[in-house]
């Protein structure tokens, strides 16, 4: 069988939406997501998500993400923008 499409979308996601986290420092949310499939997976086999921030603003965020099986090949490709909400100094304050 076939890994379906919606796996790989949700693995490509799962990658994306924590790597907006950690570069915006808070809370940040999808707007948008392309996503361009290239070859069919395996089911069972490998599926390697890398993703690359492209540009930052104080408000948007815009990333690109590939998946390639376990030979290294291209499955899928993401383009994603996602909106950043700004941090309250409130918040930012360390609570002991």
């Amino acid at each position: 069988g076939r890994m379906q499409g919606g796996f790989i979308c949700a693995a490509m996601d799962n990658t994306l939406g924590p790597l907006s986290f950690l570069v915006s420092g808070g809370a940040a949310v999808t707007l948008s997501m392309n996503l361009d499939f290239v070859r069919g997976i395996k089911a069972g086999d490998t599926l390697r998500v890398t993703a690359t921030v492209l540009s930052r603003s104080r408000t948007n965020l815009i990333m690109d993400a590939l998946a390639h099986d376990g030979r290294g090949k291209l499955v899928a490709r993401a383009s994603t923008q996602f909106q950043v909400f700004a941090v309250r100094a409130k918040d930012r304050v360390e609570k002991n």
